[in-house]
């Protein structure tokens, strides 16, 4: 078998395992039911195209493993069936819960974000405010200084949107066996796109405001 390395979640690699015959692993090392006084065999089966679900053969497992074991009706399995689906499901409610978990903190994240820029713009609107009555005394309407403004803030959103992929792609490139890190042109663009809009949102009061000066109470501002 080719070399796996370390698994996700530090779960058993086959680098450490060998595949033998079963009456040969008998011969050797006996057979433990128990699965503590020796080594305990695991079998593995596979079911037909047409058993939908596998079903049909885990019954039927059951019902084998249980005449095997000599066990009654009302009594418990003594053995273990495992299917590779489970442990997917498993692995894919994990990661669910980390992608909400995440979601939340980095929502968070950005409202304290948005936050900032807003008030980033609130003080530069408030410091330029003799700046932007001489401009509309030249001539400036007010949707040019409105889109100043929006373009500034969408420029400081951008900014710390590209510092973040630097950083998640720096850590791409660490070497990792067990869980491979990548990111996607989509992932990138999704990136820039949110940097985008929190810079709208973020700015469009302070460009307002900065938009509906009067240019005459403007220029005397200090």
């Amino acid at each position: 078998m080719e070399k796996e390395g370390k698994k996700l979640l530090d779960t058993p690699s086959n680098d450490s395992n060998v595949l033998v015959p079963f009456d040969t692993f008998v011969k050797i090392f006996g057979l433990s039911t128990s699965g503590m006084g020796g080594p305990s065999p695991r079998i593995g089966v596979k079911g037909r195209d047409e058993d939908a679900g596998l079903l049909d053969l885990e019954y039927e497992m059951r019902g084998v493993m249980r005449n095997l074991r000599g066990l009654k009706p009302r009594e418990d399995d003594n053995f273990a069936l495992n299917r590779p689906e489970m442990i997917a499901g498993q692995i894919t409610q994990l990661f669910s819960v980390i992608g909400v978990v995440g979601g939340v903190i980095g929502s968070f994240a950005i409202l304290v974000g948005g936050f900032g820029i807003a008030n980033i713009m609130f003080v530069s609107v408030r410091e330029r405010t003799n700046i932007i009555g001489i401009q509309k005394s030249l001539g400036a309407k007010n949707f040019f200084i409105l889109f100043q403004f929006l373009f500034e803030a969408v420029c400081l959103c951008l900014i710390g949107g590209l510092a973040g992929l630097l950083l998640v792609w720096l850590v791409t490139l660490v070497p990792q066996d067990a869980l491979p890190l990548g990111m996607s042109a989509g992932r990138i663009i999704l990136g820039l796109l949110v940097s985008v809009g929190i810079g709208v949102i973020a700015g469009i009061v302070p460009a307002i405001m900065a938009a509906n000066l009067d240019p005459v109470i403007a220029i005397r501002a200090k």
